[in-house]
């Protein structure tokens, strides 16, 4: 007999949180009360400072302290475009970093940040110099500009950081100073900066590197903070604040000693959530990808999709380098294991498939580890922040569906948001609990094939903006007067005609005026595209040609007196070099211009002939002498032909007198005056398109000569100094000298805080002049290039001299007006050149669109003089009814029982009736029917008549005799009648309080009309002519 099987009782889940079915009442009260008095009982959350969070003691000579005597290092890592990189050169990258690893420290930290671009700063600058605006079309511009900034910046404009940061290791048994220690982490800092260079990025070197520590943790503990206040405000503010709890008076005491946790602390932070941190007013969530997350299989640079997730999203990849001889011990004896355990074939449970793959990654790990690679442990962890929760929300949801269709799985880290944050912060603090969680292994190769250093923004927090990248339709904004992260400011635009180069250096010009940088543009060919914008923004336009009617005198001496020198160099301005001096000099680079083969015993005398011309109006070596005594007023200056005239004194510089007679007498005779143009104006163009052969080196001379003195001025002052078609410059058929002035530009302006920028179509003719001497000379003196479109022949010439790929190459042969890629350091983006509607209308060289720009603009034209001359009209209208309302005599003031009738039109304007301003007496029933009598038979009669007008205007009669109105008296009582009826009818009321009362006619209220047309009569003798001269009425 089978008995039946004996059920076992169900466990309960540990995750079960209903109740159970057996549980009384009376047990359930006491759970509930036990519950109440846990609760009671509970203990508050700690309130700690922020400050205990940072375990940092100080920082010394570049290097982090922390709490437990540990030696930190971060460094800036700018990154490159690596899509743009051909397969071979991207393979070659991973190869080249893969190598750095070996050498790189065994603890070691790759972040990258990823902040929302704050164009705030952008519009606080362009609003700044707008305030102090006197143009009324740039002030628009201005404005304009502004609305298309902020309408850019609602897209996607971010930025982002990279930085490595490594623990010092003491590999050596000699115990060392805190100095010694500074050194070899300087030592690991210049490797960092080989290696990670030979893959196309660069490590920023900052001026000073205690205060890039302290900003880089700064921003990190303080997300919002930062973008507000910097760190420079912050360390003076708190500074001011523990002064002033301490009782001490600036200015007086000196300053107190303050943490250096204490400038960087933020504001708060709350870790009593399960699943977020609130850390200075922003909320983050803490992901890891577990070791079963990674892709399947990878490309090198995969890891850009974890780079570019977005706004808010910070990545951390940490990486721990492992002893080889353990781990190959580890690997051995493992595999030995295994190898047993699939032996034994006797056991069924044994997972074959997983036994075979245990092998094949155990003889993998031997086999790198035989071939030089390195065993590491890395964790990657994945931050998200938002300003809300529900935002927080909404970004973790939609980056986890990102990364899952990409193949990588992350989850959420729990419970641990306080380790979390630990660990993610860049001190390199490992939490062995959350670490395991998140531990991956990998060999060498496998972690350089991430290659953190990828991205294709640029979006710097100030600067001018240039238009939107082209793969992300973001903000492309650069400051490139920012030392910190350009060599120098200055910029090569590159591209063949039609591609948009004067477009786009004309709309950097525009912004660079926005901010109130001093702009100058040298023009030697299409100078009208100019024009029009230096006319319409109120600049300063200068031609330099023989007969132009702008002039600049090339002997006048621009006194230069910089308002910092003195303060920098120790030393008064008049103590320094001769103003006469430096003119001299520069004055006779311009006679070796003019006279090539100017001999040495020339040049002695025409040296002499300059001094003695300046002499003669009192200017001398002394550098007060140029000013008028007692004031600051510069003497007058002599021209061109004062020095002439002395020349021509000289019988052994008559030769020389006789060239530069050109200048006096000749066809160049307008050179021969004192400067008539703005020289202080903040946009500048230089005009040299009539000027051919010497007279071009000439020009380039004149102007050189008014900006050396301008760029000298102030050093601190930014000015940019633009050159369109430049190649006509330093091209295969230019002038030598011409092009020296252009080289040198770019050379020495950097030390003036200035930007040179270089355009130029004719790539080929740019370094065919003198083997390409000054073409690849000025070209590697920018340190950024706009490359627009190019044809086959001229992409190929700028890929050995930029170093371009293939694929980059291949971009720039495709690109359409308007398209270009910017290489700024070692990033490279492709970009669209954009500008707002007005600046477009304004600097737009297309054919086409100016015809269309000029056929709306006439139309507006034309529906304005229409609006104001049918305003003209009406205001015309209304000006004649207001003077006929003015002299008009009421209807029924023009026939009473005691006004004389005459309407003689040329009646003097003292004779005329005066508008009545007292309110007309009643009338009776009679003389309303008399009335209106007299008016329907004036009517009848004028639609019979015809009015006959003399040449002049004048009218004498009336066709046919028609009089208006029958003069001869009758009795009007019958028609009267109609008005008392109509009177009556209006009198009763429903009620009747009062009876009718009977017509009036009594004689007296009856008008005379009789006696008055028999005066009338009387007094003109003809019936016929008393209303001859009576004007038509005007319907």
């Amino acid at each position: 007999m089978r008995t039946a099987k004996r059920s076992k009782p169900k466990k309960r889940s540990k995750f079960f949180k209903g109740k159970p079915k057996d549980v009384s009442p009376e047990a359930e009260g006491l759970d509930t009360e036990k519950k109440t008095m846990e609760q009671q009982e509970e203990k508050p959350i700690p309130i700690v400072p922020s400050q205990s969070i940072i375990p940092i003691k100080d920082i010394y000579r570049g290097m982090i302290i922390t709490d437990d005597d540990r030696y930190i290092k971060i460094v800036e890592v700018l990154p490159t475009n690596f899509t743009l990189k051909s397969v071979e050169e991207q393979d070659n990258i991973i190869h080249l970093f893969a190598s750095w690893l070996r050498i790189a420290p065994s603890n070691i930290q790759f972040k990258v940040i990823t902040r929302r671009a704050d164009s705030t700063n952008i519009i606080r600058n362009i609003m700044k110099a707008a305030e102090t605006e006197t143009q009324p079309k740039c002030r628009e511009l201005t404005q304009d500009h502004i609305r298309f900034i902020q309408e850019l910046s609602g897209q996607e404009a971010l930025a982002r950081r990279f930085f490595i940061i490594f623990e010092y290791e003491n590999n050596s048994t000699r115990k060392k100073t805190i100095d010694d220690i500074a050194d070899d982490i300087a030592e690991a800092v210049r490797k960092i900066r080989s290696g990670v260079g030979a893959c196309g990025s660069e490590v920023i070197i900052p001026k000073d590197d205690d205060y890039f520590q302290a900003e880089a943790l700064y921003q990190f503990y303080n997300r919002r903070s930062s973008v507000k206040e910097s760190l420079a405000e912050r360390v003076i503010r708190v500074t001011e604040d523990t002064m002033k709890v301490k009782g001490l008076t600036k200015g007086v005491d000196p300053y107190p000693a303050v943490p250096i946790v204490d400038y960087i602390a933020p504001r708060g932070v709350d870790f009593s959530h399960k699943n977020f941190v609130i850390c200075d007013g922003q909320y983050l969530s803490f992901f890891f990808i577990p070791r079963n997350g990674y892709p399947s299989a990878v490309v090198g640079g995969w890891f850009t999709t974890l780079v570019e997730a977005g706004d808010g999203v910070d990545i951390d990849i940490i990486a721990r380098k492992q002893d080889r001889g353990k781990v190959k011990d580890k690997v051995a004896l493992k595999l030995k294991l295994t190898r047993i355990k699939a032996s034994n074939r006797s056991d069924t449970d044994t997972d074959f498939e997983s036994i075979a793959e245990a092998i094949s990654a155990a003889q993998y790990i031997k086999q790198s580890i035989s071939n030089g690679e390195d065993f590491y442990n890395m964790y990657t962890f994945v931050t998200i922040a938002a300003d809300t929760y529900d935002e927080l929300l909404r970004r973790k949801e939609s980056i986890s569906d990102y990364l899952y269709s990409r193949d990588i799985t992350i989850k959420e880290i729990v419970f641990r948001t306080e380790d979390a944050f630990q660990v993610t912060a860049p001190l390199l603090q490992e939490k062995k609990e959350l670490c395991d969680f998140a531990q991956r292994n990998i060999m060498t190769y496998g972690l350089a094939s991430m290659f953190p250093f990828t991205s294709c923004e640029i979006c710097d927090e100030n600067g001018i903006v240039l238009g939107v990248n082209r793969r992300y339709s973001s903000v492309v904004n650069m400051d490139i007067f920012n030392t910190k992260k350009y060599k120098n400011a200055n910029i090569t635009v590159t591209g063949t005609t039609g591609a948009g180069k004067t477009y786009c250096t004309l709309l950097m010009a525009l912004r660079f005026r926005y901010q109130g940088i001093q702009t100058f543009i040298i023009t030697p060919d299409k100078a009208h595209e100019m024009q029009r914008v230096c006319t319409h923004i109120g600049g300063s336009y200068i031609s330099i040609s023989p007969g132009a009617k702008s002039c600049i005198n090339i002997m006048e001496i621009r006194p230069v007196v910089s308002p910092i020198s003195e303060y920098l160099d120790e030393q008064d301005s008049f103590e320094q070099k001769s103003w006469l001096t430096q003119k001299t000099s520069q004055m006779l680079t311009f006679f070796h211009i003019l006279v090539p083969d100017l001999t040495n015993e020339e040049e002695q005398l025409v040296d002499e002939a300059i001094i003695k011309t300046y002499n003669q109006f009192g200017i001398t070596h002394d550098n007060a002498s140029i000013y008028v005594p007692g004031t600051k007023t510069v003497k007058p200056m002599p021209i061109i032909g004062d020095l002439y005239n002395t020349l021509q004194q000289n019988e052994y510089t008559h030769r020389v007198a006789h060239i530069l007679g050109r200048f006096v007498t000749g066809s160049a005779s307008s050179f021969n005056h004192q400067t008539n143009v703005d020289l202080e104006n903040k946009f500048i163009v230089f005009d040299l398109e009539d000027l051919q052969g010497t007279m071009k080196a000439v020009g380039m001379f004149i102007v050189m000569d008014f900006l050396w003195t301008r760029i000298k001025q102030n050093r601190t002052e930014r000015k940019a100094v633009i050159i369109d078609e430049g190649w006509q410059l330093i091209g295969a058929s230019s002038d030598s000298r011409a092009a020296d002035f252009v080289y040198r530009i770019f050379k020495i302006i950097r030390g003036y805080g200035g930007s040179a920028i270089f355009a130029t179509q004719d790539i080929s003719d740019l370094f065919a002049f003198q083997d390409g001497k000054y073409g690849k000379a000025i070209i590697s003196n920018s340190k950024t290039k706009i490359i627009l479109g190019l044809e086959a022949q001229e992409a190929k010439a700028m890929q050995d001299v930029l170093q371009l790929t293939k694929n980059e190459v291949r971009s720039i042969i495709n690109f359409n007006r308007g398209e270009g890629l910017i290489c700024a350091n070692n990033n490279k983006v492709p970009v669209f050149i954009r500008a707002s509607r007005l600046e477009d209308e304004l600097i737009t060289t297309d054919p086409a669109q100016i015809a269309a720009i000029v056929k709306r603009k006439k139309a507006e034209r034309i529906m304005q003089e229409q609006e104001e001359q049918n305003a003209k009209e009406e205001k015309r209208a209304n000006l004649v009814g207001s003077s006929i309302n003015e002299t008009a005599t009421p209807l029924d003031k023009i026939v009473t029982d005691d006004s004389h009738v005459d309407y003689e039109m040329s009646e003097p304007a003292e004779k005329k009736i005066p508008r009545a301003s007292t309110p007309a007496a009643p009338k009776n029933e009679e003389q309303l029917a008399y009335e209106a009598k007299m008016s329907s038979l004036a009517m009848d009669q004028m639609a019979e008549g015809a009015v006959v007008k003399n040449p002049d205007g004048t009218i004498d009669n009336f066709e046919n005799q028609t009089i208006l109105v029958n003069p001869t008296y009758q009795d009007d009582s019958d028609e009267a009648s109609v008005f008392v009826e109509m009177k009556n009818e209006i009198q009763e009321q429903p009620h009747k309080k009062a009876a009718s009362r009977p017509p009036k006619s009594s004689p007296a209220n009856k008008p005379s009309a009789n006696e008055s047309f028999n005066d009338t009569l009387n007094s003109n003798g003809n019936e016929d002519d008393i209303y001859e001269h009576h004007p038509p009425a005007q319907f």
